[in-house]
């Protein structure tokens, strides 16, 4: 019988919350029996520590979209190439850019279900703001939503309107 398998988009392999949070939840699913992959956009920034050998000491395959900027669509065809060959049960998103990522290949791959986590509050201070109603229309298509604590889920869903079932 086929193991389930779930595909992991997030921006970077930097030590970061969402990515530390991210290795959590990979060892987790990986004790549950369930095949994990994951993918970034980008390995990491500079002078960053990237987590890709931590992931690989728990035996998660890691792959990287190389995406050379900040929004770089050569990945977003290299991420429906992945989907095409690793063949998910599941597309999970994490972090904006990989949620755009996410919401472009599911558009073009809708077989598999894609989830998005919404790792923290965007304030209006936040550098891509002017992106957030864009991000909220993608969320809204998303299978399912998963805010990571009680004020990231109010925000979504009085913010921008996030129904409360996803």
């Amino acid at each position: 019988m086929r193991r389930m398998k779930v595909l992991h988009v997030v921006n970077t392999l930097s030590a970061g919350g969402a990515e530390l949070h991210l290795l959590t939840l990979c060892r987790y699913l990986r004790r549950q029996g369930i095949d994990v992959v994951v993918a970034c956009l980008k390995e990491h920034v500079k002078d960053s520590l990237s987590l890709r050998r931590d992931f690989e000491q728990e035996g998660i395959k890691v792959i990287n979209l190389g995406a050379d900027r900040r929004f770089d669509p050569r990945c977003l065809v290299r991420l429906v190439r992945l989907l095409r060959q690793e063949h998910p049960a599941l597309l999970h998103t994490h972090l904006p850019r990989a949620d755009f990522a996410g919401a472009f290949s599911h558009f073009l791959y809708s077989s598999v279900p894609w989830i998005c986590s919404i790792h923290g509050l965007h304030s209006r201070h936040w550098s891509g703001k002017r992106a957030l109603p864009l991000f909220s229309l993608l969320w809204r298509h998303a299978d399912a939503v998963i805010a990571i604590s009680h004020a990231v889920k109010t925000w979504v869903a009085d913010e921008w309107s996030i129904p409360l079932r996803k």
